[in-house]
C-alpha cells in the first residue's frame, strides 16, 4: 500500500478538530442529565452528560468547568437552589464544543441555568400526581380510619435529621401522654432516598399489627432537598399502605408529591407531633364533657328518686298513722264497751243483792254478813277482772304500736337493710328477676347508692 492512500491517527484527529471547530464556533445551549460528576484538587469539575429516553441512553458525552469558571457557576446554582450539581439532576448549559487530539470530543460547560432545573422536577412532579389520580391513588390513604388515641408510632426519618429531634422533644416536652415511637433509620435526601423509605415501609408492613400510624419526618430545606420524595414509587407505596401515613418534610410552603397521597400533611415535624398530641387533647376534652353530662343527669336523677322515696315514706307514715289511729280509737271504744258493761252488770248484781235483802227479810245478820261478804268477794274478784282485761288490752295496743314501728321504713333502714330498685322505680322483690350487668339503686338510711350487678 503507497503511503499517500493512508494518514496518521494525529493527522486524523487533527482534522477533526478543525472540523469541530469550524462548525461549533458559538457556544450552544443544551439540556442533558448529569451521569457523573467529580471535583478535582486543582479546583476543576468533571461531568459525564447522557440524555435518556425510557431509561436507556441515546447519547453520551464528557464536559469540564474549569476553576475559575466553576466556582462562580456553582455559586450562583447554590444561592437559586441551595443544591449542588449532583448525579441524576437534568440540567440547561451552555457550553462550547471542542476536540482535543489525546483526550476526544468534550464541552467546556460556562454556564448552567439553575431555573431549568428548578422547572423539570416542577413538570416531573407535575406527571407524577397526573399518573397517581389517573390511577386513583391520592386519596387511598386518606380514606384510613385514624386510631381515635394513635400512640404507637412508626417513625420513618435520619437520626441525624434535626426533623427527627424536633419531634421526639415534642412529644416528650408533655408529661399527661405516654407514645410508643419506634424509629425506621432511612436517608431523607439524595438519590437513596427511594430505596431507604421503601425498605424502611417495608419493614412496618411486616408489623403492621404493632403500629396505628407511620410519620415520614426531615427538616425543612430548599426546595431541591426535598426532590427525593417527588418520586412515582415512594407515593404508590405510601398510597396502598395499610396504615394512615402522616408526613412532615418541609416547611408551610413546600409541597411534595408524598404529601398529596399522604393521609394527613403537616408542615413540620413539630407540627406532626402537635397533631398527635391533639388528638388525645381532644378525646380528654370530649371524656370531660361527656362525665360533666353524666354527673348532672345522675344528680338529676338522684334527685327525683330522692324526692319520690320521700314522698313514699310520707305516705307509708301517714298509712300508719292512721292504722294507728283506728287501733287506739277501737280499744278505747271496747275499753269504754266494757266499762259501760261492768257498771251495768254492778248496778244489776246490786239489785238483785236489795231483793235477796227484802227477800230473806229476817234473815239473821250472821248469814246476811256471809252473804255481804261473798258479794264483796265477787266485787273484788270482778274488779280485778276489769282491770286485767284492761291491761291485757293496753299491752295489746302497745304491740300493736310496736309492730307499727318494726315495718316502719325508717326503722327497717335503720337496721342496716336497704331498698333495692330498678331504673323505673319499681322495687325488686326476688333474686330470680335480677340478671348480671343490671343498674340498681339501694336506698339505705342516709341517701341512695348506685350499683351494677356481677352475679
Amino acid at each position: 500500500m503507497q503511503e499517500e492512500n493512508f494518514i496518521s491517527l494525529s493527522l486524523l484527529n487533527q482534522l477533526i478538530k478543525e472540523t469541530v471547530q469550524g462548525n461549533f464556533m458559538e457556544d450552544l445551549w443544551l439540556v442533558a442529565e448529569i451521569a457523573d460528576v467529580r471535583s478535582a484538587a486543582s479546583g476543576h469539575c468533571y461531568l459525564e452528560l447522557v440524555e435518556k429516553k425510557n431509561d436507556k441512553i441515546l447519547a453520551r458525552i464528557k464536559a469540564n468547568i474549569w476553576s475559575y469558571q466553576y466556582s462562580k457557576i456553582a455559586g450562583n446554582f447554590f444561592a437559586q437552589t441551595n443544591k449542588q450539581l449532583e448525579k441524576g439532576m437534568k440540567i440547561l448549559l451552555l457550553a462550547g464544543v471542542t476536540f482535543h487530539e489525546l483526550y476526544g470530543m468534550s464541552l467546556i460547560v460556562k454556564d448552567v441555568n439553575p431555573s431549568f432545573t428548578l422547572g423539570s422536577l416542577e413538570q416531573a412532579k407535575r406527571l407524577i400526581l397526573e399518573r397517581l389520580k389517573k390511577e386513583q391513588l391520592l386519596d387511598k390513604n386518606k380514606a384510613l380510619d385514624l386510631e381515635l388515641l394513635p400512640k404507637r408510632i412508626a417513625v420513618i426519618s435520619s437520626t441525624s435529621a434535626a426533623g427527627f429531634e424536633d419531634f421526639m422533644n415534642q412529644l416528650k416536652e408533655q408529661k399527661h401522654y405516654c407514645f410508643e415511637v419506634e424509629h425506621f433509620e432511612a436517608v431523607m435526601q439524595g438519590d437513596q432516598v427511594e430505596g431507604s423509605v421503601i425498605s424502611a415501609l417495608q419493614k412496618i408492613k411486616n408489623r403492621v399489627q404493632d403500629f396505628d400510624s407511620v410519620a415520614i419526618i426531615r427538616g425543612g430545606g430548599a426546595s431541591l432537598d426535598l426532590s427525593g420524595f417527588d418520586n412515582y414509587v415512594i407515593a404508590a407505596e405510601v398510597a396502598n399502605f395499610p396504615l394512615p401515613v402522616l408526613s412532615g418534610v418541609g416547611h408551610e410552603r413546600d409541597f411534595t408529591v408524598l404529601d398529596y397521597v399522604v393521609h394527613t400533611r403537616l408542615k413540620t415535624p413539630t407540627a406532626v407531633a402537635a397533631f398527635y398530641i391533639q388528638q388525645f387533647d381532644e378525646f380528654s376534652d370530649h371524656v370531660k364533657e361527656l362525665k360533666e353530662a353524666l354527673l348532672y343527669v345522675v344528680q338529676d336523677k338522684l334527685f327525683k328518686e330522692t324526692k319520690k322515696t320521700s314522698n313514699y315514706r310520707s305516705n307509708f307514715a301517714f298509712i300508719c298513722q292512721s292504722f294507728l289511729n283506728q287501733k287506739k280509737q277501737l280499744v278505747n271504744k271496747q275499753a269504754s264497751d266494757l266499762a259501760m258493761l261492768t257498771n251495768k252488770s254492778l248496778q244489776e248484781q246490786q239489785l238483785n243483792l236489795l231483793a235477796h235483802k227484802k227477800a230473806m227479810g229476817l234473815a239473821t245478820s250472821g248469814f246476811f254478813k256471809q252473804r255481804n261478804t261473798a258479794i264483796n268477794v265477787q266485787k273484788d274478784r270482778f274488779n280485778v277482772a276489769v282491770k286485767n282485761t284492761l291491761l291485757s288490752l293496753k299491752k295489746e295496743l302497745v304491740n300493736y304500736q310496736k309492730t307499727i314501728n318494726l315495718v316502719d321504713p325508717a326503722t327497717i333502714l335503720e337496721r342496716g337493710f336497704a331498698i333495692v330498685k330498678r331504673k323505673d322505680g319499681s322495687f325488686v322483690k326476688s333474686s330470680s328477676t335480677v340478671k348480671p350487668s343490671l343498674d340498681l339503686t339501694l336506698q339505705l338510711k342516709d341517701g341512695e347508692v348506685q350499683v351494677v350487678v356481677k352475679k
